[in-house]
């Protein structure tokens, strides 16, 4: 059997003025689909926070954990519905700085405006040509979930995007 790779392993970080892009590292994901609990963000294109794990709603009964799972799947007991780990299919990426969001806009047309795209705001969209998940952390600094497949162009799109800030 062939060792899986990741495309983002040798991806040095790209800083410029207002810009920084890193691979997040490797994470624990993990999607749930779950009925309605105290536990998970309810308001769509929101997140939620337990300590080192972040909850990013999907949609209606479906949720992106990142970090470690088990003290949120053990609170939801009888309301988790679906627990499955895609640590394996999903990378992120980090962009921050005061330009992430025009570096962001060059290929994605989500608004991402702060009064639109609020601190804790997540959503799908694409990048490119790539479909992607979108958290926003704070006002400056985004994570960015892709598929591994599409990683390198992903990671590629971005560069040449932020190219005229490095």
């Amino acid at each position: 059997m062939a060792e899986r790779t990741n495309p983002l392993s040798q991806a040095s970080p790209i800083n410029g003025t207002g810009i920084a892009i890193a691979y997040a590292g490797p994470l624990q994901l993990t999607q749930i689909r779950a009925k309605s609990h105290a536990s998970l963000p309810t308001e769509p294109l929101t997140s939620t926070s337990h300590g080192e794990t972040t909850i990013l709603w999907l949609g209606p009964d479906e949720w992106l954990l990142t970090g470690e799972p088990t003290n949120i799947q053990n609170e939801l007991g009888d309301a988790l519905r679906a627990s499955v780990d895609v640590s394996h299919r999903t990378l992120a990426i980090d962009i921050s700085g005061p330009q992430a969001t025009s570096v962001l806009n060059a290929s994605c047309p989500l608004d991402l405006h702060i009064t639109k795209m609020p601190a804790g705001s997540t959503a799908r969209s694409h990048l490119g040509k790539t479909a992607i998940t979108l958290h926003r952390a704070d006002t400056n600094s985004f994570r960015l979930f892709t598929n591994r497949s599409f990683a390198d162009y992903t990671w590629r799109l971005l560069a040449t995007s932020a190219q005229e800030f490095v």
